[in-house]
């Protein structure tokens, strides 16, 4: 099955707006311009198309992703029905499902889409990574000011970082066969990278890195490998153990505490999809609380209000305590599915390395903090699993 010229141009403009898109306050709700309607224009536009291709054809392709895919966003959809704050959780659902179908089955469903629409992605943060840096330079490159400079596209560094890393490892894949434009694209990436101050990025591209080479280091070099990969871990959590009085931390594991008493308290469907933020706030006990912890939800962002946002700080927590042990089920088997076709992939091409190392740093940043909701995060983590 082909798409549409319309449909394959819509795909590419897509890629281009999501990462200058911003989130806007409508008055009845929050949604991110431009980006977002052109999303759902776009999941119309695969829906009909596969309503006119014979589908029973397409699953003898590759069944299992999009059955799991089907399971995960069923599931939220029950869990959003049973929900303790059901107009969040379908709000929630409804942007998660269009994800999924725009990202995942899009191109589950045209492969061939992806390595285009991550060359105009590429070309647009190769854009807002220059920004960000002009941005950055006007508070001196302060570290304490890193979170200022996405703004007003990202609402923090942590999750700019994470897509600087992903998109490394694409760009890796491709840096033989390109110009000068390239090679400006990775220095640029690098530089920003480097001033985000994003500890968790820098931790996963390592432990992504490390892990790549070992694996695929000969027999006798893999002892090297392991002692150098290990000792940059030791010292990597000596350093971050030095920062364990850091108020950020103690605040990372006070979320991730109520994260599991959540869980406790609903195992089984969580308390809703998109309702941490606000069901977490009764599970803090006051020993484990920060001068950051929040006693009320935070219904906005502003400078003046970052590192006291409402998430989980952990892809895997937010997905437990949201929707149960089914929904975090699902989520690890979706994942779990795209890691282990990249390694028998990997067999016949060794350039399927670059995605898993990007989806591996994913799932290890995942480990500290979640922005899987996040528009620009979810196309390029989408079609890296499926690619």
């Amino acid at each position: 099955m082909v798409p549409s010229q319309i449909l394959i141009r819509g795909y590419y403009l897509l890629f281009v707006l999501l990462p200058w898109s911003l989130d806007t306050d409508l008055g009845f709700g929050h949604m991110l311009l431009p980006a977002e309607p052109l999303m759902a224009l776009l999941s119309v536009g695969v829906l009909i198309s596969v309503l006119k291709s014979d589908v029973s054809l397409l699953l003898q392709r590759n069944r299992a992703f999009p059955y799991l895919a089907l399971g995960y966003t069923g599931w939220l959809a029950i869990s959003a029905l049973y929900s303790t704050m059901p107009g969040v959780s379908f709000k929630y659902l409804l942007v998660e499902a269009t994800h999924v179908w725009v990202f995942g089955i899009g191109f589950w469903l045209w492969p061939s889409l992806w390595q285009r629409c991550l060359y105009w992605m590429g070309i647009s943060m190769t854009g807002l990574a220059v920004y960000v840096l002009l941005h950055h330079a006007t508070y001196h490159f302060r570290p304490d000011q890193a979170n200022l400079a996405p703004m007003p596209f990202f609402p923090e560094s942590n999750i700019w970082a994470c897509l600087l890393v992903m998109l490394l490892f694409w760009w890796i894949s491709v840096w033989k066969n390109r110009g000068l434009l390239h090679w400006f694209q990775g220095i640029i990436w690098i530089i920003a990278l480097f001033f985000s101050g994003s500890r968790g990025a820098w931790l996963s591209a390592w432990l992504a890195i490390g892990a790549g080479v070992i694996g695929w280091a000969s027999f006798r070099a893999k002892w090297l490998v392991w002692g150098v990969w290990l000792a940059g871990i030791v010292i990597g959590a000596w350093v971050l153990s030095t920062r364990t009085g850091y108020v950020s931390e103690q605040e990372r594991i006070n979320r991730w505490n109520c994260a599991w008493r959540m869980a406790e308290a609903r195992p089984f469907l969580g308390f809703g999809p998109g309702t941490f933020q606000f069901q977490y706030i009764p599970f803090q006990q006051p020993d484990q609380m920060t001068r950051i912890s929040l006693t009320s939800p935070l219904m906005e962002r502003t400078p003046s209000s970052y590192g006291r946002g409402g998430g989980a700080h952990s892809e895997f927590a937010r997905a437990l305590s949201e929707t149960g042990l089914v929904g975090l089920g699902f989520w690890l088997a979706l994942f779990g599915l795209g890691m282990v076709r990249g390694f028998q992939a990997l067999r016949q091409n060794k350039e399927v390395q670059w995605g898993l190392l990007a989806l591996g740093s994913f799932l290890l940043h995942g480990l500290v903090n979640d922005f899987l909701h996040n528009g620009t995060v979810a196309a390029l983590v989408l079609g890296t699993l499926v690619y």
